[in-house]
């Protein structure tokens, strides 16, 4: 009984990483596009998007967004993968790892963009429009100790895949 629970919670959680997937992509693309627009055409409108009306921070606002939309799509997918290689009982495989690796980079890319933008931001006095590119104090003790989880999890699971290639060497 219990293993068909957790069979079923990974399927839906599986079903909601793909659903994830589509809408970072569908949304990032849509950012891309109208952000752009705003940008090529000048619009008054850019100023809801972006801290600021001069164009180069405009445009490196739309390159951080679309770079932090690409990594958060990388970990979605190395979260589908994790969740389809344990939904098959394939714990401790090459794939896992790897999975955890992208993820892992991912996450402190991202933690190191923002932090770099929060930094940025402070210096010119400009205001995170959309509180996507910068951290606060609470958000980066967060985004730490989800690197250090990350982390931690990526040892266990090198570990426990080194412990598989013995075990199956002996059997």
């Amino acid at each position: 009984m219990k293993n068909k629970a957790v069979k079923f919670l990974l399927s839906t959680f599986q079903i909601i990483i793909d659903f994830c997937i589509l809408l970072f992509i569908l949304g990032a693309l849509m950012v891309s596009l109208m952000a752009g627009e705003a940008i090529i055409a000048n619009s008054p409108d850019a100023v809801n998007w972006f801290a600021s009306a001069n164009p180069i921070i405009q445009v490196s606002e739309l390159i951080d967004g679309v770079i932090l939309c690409v990594l958060v799509i990388i970990m979605a997918f190395g979260i589908r993968n994790i969740i389809d290689n344990i939904n098959n009982e394939q714990y401790f495989v090459p794939q896992n790892l790897t999975a955890i690796r992208k993820i892992l980079g991912s996450a402190t890319i991202i933690f190191i963009i923002q932090t770099l933008n929060s930094t940025i931001f402070t210096l010119l006095q400009l205001k995170d429009v959309n509180n996507l590119f910068t951290l606060r104090g609470n958000e980066l003790a967060s985004a730490i100790t989800f690197i250090i989880i990350l982390f931690l999890v990526y040892l266990v699971f090198k570990r426990g895949l080194s412990l598989q290639k013995d075990a199956d060497s002996i059997i």
